[in-house]
């Protein structure tokens, strides 16, 4: 099937229209390559390429680049119809405003930029100023007044403080999970005791808003959340700052989708993968695609969305693989855009527990409802520490906005959902005791197995930016 550019919910045609226009301007390799795209010749039930990589989200498509860059053929299998996974924008028809509901930032550092400049995508400095949020506990519908930030230096000191401990204690933690073989205690116990530990209290509501997402972060095990606010996140926040794609990130996947052309399969559906074929191409990968069944043979497979029973149903898995994957639990995140009236369109209605630990909200909740610079549209964030239904979500979302009004702390009111997805299932853990046991040692050891290899947030954390990193370590190795 040939690739088609994604055209997001609320998107205009004028939009449209002018985002293909810019493309088309850009070169006649561009022209070149668009007309190759939107041509219609049927796609051959075979197809042989070096490396099938499973998964165009994030890992997946910038695998396939870099992948090519080495001078292998690629076959990148997508199950929906656009690039990008979780980075997805949102096109607001009254106001043209694109608005991000996944990926928002990234951080700013050569990798980034790079890529970023490769696929001709203007980013600039992200900006967090606005005014404070309103702190509300949403379990009750009733302001928390009482509530107030930690001070400002002693979050400083601590933050500091942070850096040091992943300095000197855990260097390794933005490398994937190359754990010692005798895996630190500190990795392993729950992240509430590792903040105990540590002191690092006054640092505790800047972690859990770059941890959304990881289920009950005072229970998880440490290594989730340190992976997730990271050294690099870190850095970034101290000085590096993070960037942001002012016309939205799925433009880094339309660019990608232009370069990548007729490698990519839309709309495929796996129905099996058979490993240990005989010959130079050992594995084979039947997909069903809009045009009919189709056959990828390829020398290697490369596994870009996160390892679940359903995702791993037709894999001719052995009973160790699949029993490994299986010790991973997943949780609960879903992102959306929501229409609300009643409240300046500056307002942050900030989830706030009352005489919780670190005023932590109470979840499945959820995380804020925040502006989006749009008239009347509201960012969305939900979270839960196991798996929810979209109808569910968005019925506790209603329920949350009309407790609020209803207690008088906003005279808000719910008008509808612009767009809603469920990124489930989100950073998958193993328990603590699997953690300490070397899990992840065992994990590795499947990198290559069989000529498969595995990439994505689940074996480095959900930062685009460190998935690229992991992704150029990774892929030189798969020909070695």
């Amino acid at each position: 099937m040939p690739p088609r550019l994604a055209k997001e919910e609320g998107e205009s045609l004028m939009t449209m229209h002018r985002r293909s226009l810019l493309k088309l301007a850009s070169g006649l390799t561009a022209v070149t390559l668009a007309s190759h795209a939107l041509g219609h010749r049927p796609r051959p039930s075979r197809v042989r390429r070096d490396v099938c990589i499973l998964g165009g989200g994030s890992s997946g498509t910038h695998a396939a680049l870099r992948l090519r860059d080495l001078g292998s053929s690629v076959a990148l299998v997508e199950r929906t119809h656009r690039l990008g996974g979780h980075a997805q924008t949102y096109f607001d028809d009254a106001s043209g405003v694109p608005i991000n509901i996944g990926v928002v930032v990234f951080e700013n550092v050569e990798l980034v930029r790079d890529y970023f400049a490769r696929l001709n995508v203007s980013a600039i400095p992200a900006d967090f100023s606005g005014p404070p949020p309103l702190p509300i506990d949403f379990s009750t519908g009733r302001l928390v007044e009482d509530y107030a930030p930690p001070d400002p230096a002693a979050a400083g000191a601590a933050l500091y403080a942070y850096r040091q401990i992943l300095a000197q204690k855990l260097p390794y933690l933005d490398d994937g999970f190359e754990l010692p073989a005798r895996v630190p205690e500190d990795l392993a116990m729950p992240f509430g005791r590792f903040v105990e530990k540590y002191s690092l209290q006054a640092l505790f509501p800047t972690v859990f808003l770059f941890g959304q997402g990881l289920g009950d972060i005072l229970a998880a095990p440490s290594i989730y959340v340190l992976k997730n606010f990271s050294a690099a996140v870190v850095d970034s926040i101290l000085g590096t700052g993070f960037l942001t794609v002012p016309a939205g990130v799925s433009t880094i996947y339309d660019g990608a989708a232009l370069e990548l052309g007729s490698d990519v399969l839309y709309e495929s559906k796996v129905l099996s993968v058979e490993r240990g074929c005989r010959g130079q191409y050992p594995i084979s990968v039947k997909l069903s695609t809009p045009e009919g069944e189709v056959v990828v043979e390829s020398k290697k497979l490369l596994v870009a969305f996160p390892p679940s029973p359903k995702g791993f149903a037709s894999f001719d898995f052995t009973g160790s693989e699949r029993s490994l994957f299986s010790s991973f639990r997943p949780n609960h995140y879903s992102t959306g855009v929501v229409r609300l009236s009643g409240i300046s369109d500056a307002t942050t209605l900030q989830n706030t527990g009352n005489r919780t630990p670190y005023a932590l909200p109470s979840l499945p909740g959820v995380y804020a409802l925040s502006p989006t610079g749009a008239p009347g549209l509201w960012n969305v964030k939900y979270g839960s520490p196991t798996l929810l239904e979209d109808r569910a979500v968005q019925q506790a979302i209603a329920r949350d906005v009309r407790r609020i009004a209803r207690a008088g702390s906003a005279p808000v009111s719910l008008e509808g959902f612009a767009i809603f997805r469920n990124h489930s299932p989100f950073e998958l853990m193993a328990s603590s005791r699997e953690v300490a046991s070397g899990f992840y040692r065992r994990v590795n050891g499947l990198q290559g197995f069989r000529d498969t290899f595995y990439t994505g947030a689940t074996f480095q954390t959900h930062d685009s930016s460190l998935i690229w990193r992991f992704n150029e370590s990774l892929l030189p190795k798969m020909f070695t």
